[in-house]
């Protein structure tokens, strides 16, 4: 759930896509 919620708000902010990217590795 908070990976498409993180998504939505990576599309707004670019910062936000490294960290969710980052998220997504460390699982």
């Amino acid at each position: 759930t908070t990976t498409t919620r993180t998504s939505a708000s990576s599309i707004r902010s670019p910062n936000a896509i490294a960290s969710h990217s980052h998220r997504i590795n460390v699982e």
